[in-house]
């Protein structure tokens, strides 16, 4: 494409390349002509120990897809006992003390459903490690998201219960299930620049100059 692009004529074109490959062929034929000593010896070598040679390997691959599987299955334990169901959550939101929520679901989510769990904070979860510091640590956390078996954010739950927040857990079905139980709703408001990256600040805005006047 290249030469077809610079307007290279076919028989230039032809020639350079018949030139490169007697190159790339005779460095390689001279390479194997020079090593053939030791080539001929890592033949053998390898054919004696052939059999032990794929013994070793098929063990190898045998103890690491054992190790995949156990981290796989303590995950999935460690997940049924983090989920919290959503009538336990609307419950605990309506109490003296409700839980802090936070909404991990993606902008295209949130642009598209419009709504979100009454009171939840949005953040996303590339944000999670650089925000942890933010998140109370002695408030009940609740998180949730919008992918299949709240995967996302049961990861969030175990990243930030080795960040030192205990009570954090997931919420079972996500959003879709706060929303298949009838369960209520606050509209999503257009999604400032930085909402996602900053907390908002609570409490009297500071009087202008103008609004003094």
């Amino acid at each position: 494409p290249l030469a077809g692009a610079g307007g290279m004529g076919i028989g230039r074109f032809l020639a350079f390349d018949a030139v490169g490959a007697l190159i790339f062929n005779l460095t390689f034929l001279a390479a194997g002509y020079g090593l053939r000593t030791q080539i001929e010896g890592f033949l053998a070598l390898l054919s004696a120990f052939g059999t032990r040679l794929v013994t070793v390997i098929l063990a190898s691959l045998v103890v690491w897809i054992g190790w995949k599987f156990f981290q796989r299955r303590r995950f999935l334990r460690q997940l049924r006992i983090a989920r919290i169901d959503v009538g336990t959550l609307g419950s605990m939101l309506a109490s003296d003390e409700p839980p802090i929520v936070y909404d991990l679901r993606d902008r295209l989510s949130l642009e598209r459903e419009g709504a979100r769990v009454p009171g939840a904070r949005v953040m996303r979860i590339d944000e999670v490690e650089a925000r942890h510091a933010e998140i109370p640590r002695d408030r009940d956390i609740v998180l949730y998201c919008a992918c299949p078996n709240e995967v996302s954010a049961a990861r969030v739950a175990l990243l930030l219960r080795k960040r030192g927040i205990e009570r954090v857990r997931p919420l079972e079905g996500g959003y879709d299930a706060w929303v298949a139980a009838g369960l209520p709703v606050e509209p999503l408001e257009a999604l400032e620049p930085q909402e996602s990256r900053e907390p908002r600040e609570i409490g009297p805005r500071p009087i202008g100059e103008a609004e003094a006047k």
